[in-house]
């Protein structure tokens, strides 16, 4: 079926310290705003985590969102994670054989490196369309979360991606990465109820 005839399928994933209280948590609004504004399908993935304890299960929500893509096989899948969110993102990318359309990362924190964080090998290998990053420099999260990452080796240490942009995108690939820098913005400022509306125009274009 040609890319354009297919139908896109958004999966929300949300980061850390999130209540999935099945009513104002952003997944759940951004999967009823992309079903009723936009017509596409949608779905949430939720989870809870503390902040020390996030990597004990990371690899078994990275499984839990590849099964629940695969039930999608055939549509342009649209992946957008928030903080955590992009950590998971990037590590689906690294460890299954899922091709993704797009991937959008919200104050991602996750590895900044292109070359470590899997991005350049999955756009080179075209398992992935486009890279779209959301970022502030001054996300006060994503600054603390830079000082864990002395602590990485214990596996508790969070990228910054989100903060300190993107370092070594291959030359071949960087007309599809696009970046959106909104440095009067903290870590989950883009999805505030003043900002969710934009935020969701420029996700769901």
């Amino acid at each position: 079926m040609p890319a354009s005839a297919r139908t896109r399928f958004y999966l929300f994933i949300n980061g850390i310290l999130t209540l999935s209280d099945g009513r104002n948590a952003w997944p759940d609004r951004a999967v009823t705003w992309t079903e009723s504004h936009y017509g596409q399908l949608a779905e949430k993935y939720e989870y809870f985590s503390g902040a020390l304890t996030r990597r004990l299960f990371q690899a078994a929500r990275v499984r839990e969102c590849a099964q629940l893509l695969r039930h999608y096989a055939g549509h342009d899948l649209i992946l957008v994670g928030h903080s955590n969110g992009a950590d998971i993102v990037c590590r689906l990318l690294q460890t299954t054989d899922i091709e993704v359309s797009e991937v959008h990362l919200l104050a991602a924190a996750a590895e900044a490196d292109f070359d470590r964080n899997g991005l350049n090998q999955a756009l080179l290998t075209g398992r992935l369309g486009s890279v779209h990053l959301y970022g502030s420099h001054n996300d006060r999260a994503l600054e603390l979360a830079q000082f864990t990452e002395i602590f990485s080796f214990l596996g508790l240490g969070y990228g910054a991606l989100g903060r300190t942009g993107p370092e070594h995108i291959d030359d071949r690939v960087s007309h599809r990465v696009t970046q959106i820098w909104r440095d009067d913005f903290d870590h989950s400022t883009w999805f505030s109820p003043a900002q969710f509306a934009q935020t969701m125009a420029l996700v769901v274009a």
